[in-house]
């Protein structure tokens, strides 16, 4: 699933997606035959928290073992709400591709530079690669604004998410 040429939004079978995290995410589950429900209660809710409401509705959330298709969010990774601080909730969301012997999460995720795969490990979330081994287990999510500094993918990790399967076999 890739943004069309003019990096607008990003189209499954004709059904045109945000370019953004969670469009990112909406589109992959389309595309996968499982698309994804649920509309902004209020004018200030962005989709990152419509997501997590409809899998707290429809599936379940937790913070550990996560498997292979699972949604993985994250707070404050953006400052949403234009007051200065970085201190929004449920401001971004990917998707887990592996998790490695090391416990080191793999995820797909997009933000502005375009669709990456990135690295979380929630044993280690200050460090940015595995002290004995070399490997990075943990990117930068956010970086440093001012007074608030770089953060890592497991130092803004929230929960994971997964649909239940009868809410997909349900589609």
């Amino acid at each position: 699933v890739t943004p069309n040429d003019a990096g607008c939004y990003i189209v499954v079978d004709g059904q045109r997606y945000r370019p953004d995290c969670s469009g990112f995410v909406r589109a992959v589950h389309a595309k996968a035959n499982a698309p994804l429900s649920g509309s902004p209660v209020t004018t200030s809710e962005n989709d990152v928290l419509v997501l997590h409401r409809f899998l707290h509705d429809h599936g379940e959330l937790f913070r550990s073992d996560p498997k292979p298709g699972d949604f993985v969010f994250f707070d404050n990774t953006v400052d949403r709400d234009g007051d200065g601080r970085l201190d929004d909730s449920l401001t971004h969301v990917g998707i887990v591709e592996e998790v490695l012997d090391d416990g080191t999460v793999v995820f797909i995720h997009r933000i502005a530079q375009g669709t990456l795969r990135s690295r979380m490990n929630l044993r280690w979330p200050h460090d940015k690669t595995n002290s004995q081994t070399g490997q990075r287990i943990n990117d930068a999510l956010r970086r440093g604004l001012k007074e608030q500094p770089a953060r890592t993918t497991a130092e803004l990790f929230t929960d994971f998410g997964r649909m239940s399967l009868l809410q997909v076999a349900a589609r």
